[in-house]
């Protein structure tokens, strides 16, 4: 009761300084909070993960403070645990793909895009939502890309000669692994190990918050296009992903973002992915 209120004093103190301030920034702070006494085996990197959990919670629950619970940390234990092992897993080949597939207006088969699991020995299969902040957030980012190219390079051979033989596949690749110096020439070394029409391999760029140099990234793409490759922009009208991306790049499909489809059931929202429609395909670029 008496850290609460403390809590409580603190956060209400802040909110009232920050307000004064700034009046749209009323409410702004909020607290997650670990209690060690309940928690002694944990280290200082858990607890602060664990707290950070609990602060989460009081964001989503628009609450002053939340607290951790003994959940949370057996959860950021294995967190902790599969972050340190993914460079082991990619090493060891237990990351796979699914495919997500695409139609055309008509839905006739058009493609697919290649998502990343992660077969863990031990615990099964993982979605991305458990694992791939970790990766990002770490330098097992770009073996991971490749990784999964590599993987989409092999599906494409197995499909000659089948039903599936004109069918793409999309493979993403963040920025930052794009606009390394080598990128090119490592995509390009990959891909000849395989026996596939360079055409139906999608590469797409995603949005990512690491800075990277934009010069060598436009280099890379269109050697990339000259390699056969086509290339794609995910989630257009948010985040990362500009409209002078359509102009800095040789963009061959773009994602329009989930939101602006969703907001098209208003009129505005109509109007906005009518627009944005109406500018790919008067730059020949198609919309997904």
């Amino acid at each position: 009761a008496a850290a609460e209120e403390r809590i409580v004093n603190v956060i209400t103190e802040l909110n009232l300084y920050i307000t004064n301030v700034k009046s749209e920034y009323s409410k702004l702070f909020h607290a997650g909070v670990c209690i060690l006494e309940e928690n002694m085996d944990c280290s200082a990197k858990t607890a602060f993960y664990s707290a950070n959990q609990g602060y989460m919670q009081a964001v989503s629950g628009k609450q002053l403070f939340a607290f951790s619970t003994r959940d949370m940390i057996i959860e950021a234990h294995r967190k902790e645990r599969l972050r340190r092992r993914i460079m082991q897993a990619v090493s060891d080949g237990e990351f796979i793909i699914h495919l997500q597939y695409i139609t055309d207006r008509n839905g006739r088969l058009f493609g697919s895009e290649a998502v990343s699991r992660w077969q863990h020995p031990q615990e099964g299969l993982l979605l991305p939502s458990q694992y791939i902040n970790m990766i990002n957030q770490s330098d097992v980012i770009t073996a991971h890309d490749f990784y999964i190219f590599s993987l989409v390079c092999k599906q494409l051979e197995s499909w000659k000669g089948s039903d599936r033989e004109g069918l793409c596949i999309s493979c993403n690749f963040t920025r930052y692994s794009l606009a390394l110096p080598d990128f090119a020439d490592r995509v390009r070394q990959a891909a000849k190990k395989y026996d596939f029409n360079h055409h139906r391999l999608i590469i797409e760029i995603t949005e990512d918050s690491l800075s990277c140099d934009t010069v060598i990234l436009k280099e890379n793409i269109q050697k990339c296009k000259n390699l056969g490759f086509l290339i794609a922009l995910d989630d257009i009208g948010s985040g990362y992903s500009s409209l002078s991306d359509l102009y800095n790049y040789p963009i061959d499909i773009v994602k329009v973002e989930r939101d602006i489809v969703l907001q098209a059931m208003q009129t505005r929202g109509k109007m906005l992915l009518d627009g944005l429609i109406r500018l790919a395909h008067s730059m020949n670029i198609k919309v997904l």
